[in-house]
């Protein structure tokens, strides 16, 4: 399998991991909060505003870029564990979790944070895909391919099922290391291609 296949199935994973936990998120929300128009503004404005932010922020200039990336990940995966943790709370809160405090909690836990981390490995992603042509947009594509499958992933899972919050987002935590894997792959794979014939240059 061909380094960029193997870079494009990374984002796919973030796309699936990020799709489902802001359906979750929504639907915890939503649930729980009073006035679901208004609610649903909110919460669509936050989780789209933290994952941009998160898209925007540049890679460090004092180390590597495979450490920067890894670094990243590593943060992904701990919001992912983090935010299981917090539903796990959450489902046995019963009324309490309608609180303003709660919802806040929720808002931040369950879906600002882990859209910001995911936001920050789509960014840096796109650095890696410019080693190759068509270069940057290719991760945010492949990661839109992976948001679809994201929301199919969580509706079914929280329809008609007794799949609850924190083991959907302990699969995803589990979807997440397999992508930081594959992207290591992808990375090893494009040098060995390219680095290694001189034809591009690691980005510093």
């Amino acid at each position: 399998m061909s380094g960029r296949v193997l870079l494009g199935l990374s984002s796919f994973t973030v796309g699936i991991a990020t799709a489902a936990c802001a359906t979750l998120t929504g639907g915890l929300l939503l649930y729980s909060a009073d006035g679901l128009l208004r609610a649903l503004a909110v919460v669509l404005a936050v989780l789209s505003g933290a994952l941009g932010a998160g898209i925007a922020v540049d890679l460090p200039r004092d180390v590597t870029f495979r450490l920067a990336l890894r670094r990243r990940w590593r943060g992904l995966v701990v919001s992912f564990v983090v935010a299981a943790l917090f539903a796990g709370v959450w489902s046995f809160m019963g009324d309490g979790a309608s609180s303003s405090l709660n919802l806040g909690l929720g808002l931040t836990f369950l879906g600002a944070v882990p859209m910001f981390a995911a936001g920050t490995v789509l960014g840096a992603a796109s650095r890696i895909h410019e080693w190759v042509a068509p270069p940057g947009a290719q991760a945010f594509a492949w990661g839109a391919g992976g948001a679809a499958a994201g929301v199919l992933l969580s509706g079914a899972a929280m329809s008609g099922t007794r799949f609850l919050p924190p083991t959907l987002l302990m699969l995803c935590v589990v979807i997440l290391s397999a992508g930081a894997v594959v992207q290591t792959l992808g990375i090893d794979q494009l040098e060995s291609d390219l680095v290694g014939d001189g034809a591009v240059e690691e980005p510093s």
